[in-house]
């Protein structure tokens, strides 16, 4: 299956390991994560290497291709809110939305 795996490169990253542990068994099952390299820890420099709108345009084109969308929006930010909007607003797509109870 292919997902992508929603996580702020902006906001608050202290789910971090979290989030890592989150791919990692997504692809041990054998899931194709397009997002992967939100998890890096220089995902924020990575996407600042090419302009807004690549990063938007990339990032459409990849929540048109998933099959399924899951994100940990513990520490969301707008994009990651956007993301999450538009999949259940605009799609019938399957979506998880996690979140750290703690931070209710």
């Amino acid at each position: 299956m292919t997902i992508y795996f929603g996580f702020t490169v902006a906001g608050d990253r202290s789910g971090l390991e979290v989030a890592r542990t989150i791919v990692r068994v997504l692809k041990e099952l054998g899931h194709e994560v397009l997002t992967r390299h939100l998890i890096d820890d220089n995902a924020s420099e990575a996407d600042r290497r090419i302009s807004a709108q690549e990063v938007y345009h990339r990032d459409m084109a990849w929540l048109e291709e998933n099959q399924t969308f899951i994100a940990e929006m513990s520490g969301s930010s707008f994009g990651l809110g956007f993301e999450a909007g538009y999949t259940l607003g605009s799609t019938e797509k399957r979506v998880a939305l996690l979140f750290r109870r703690d931070l209710e």
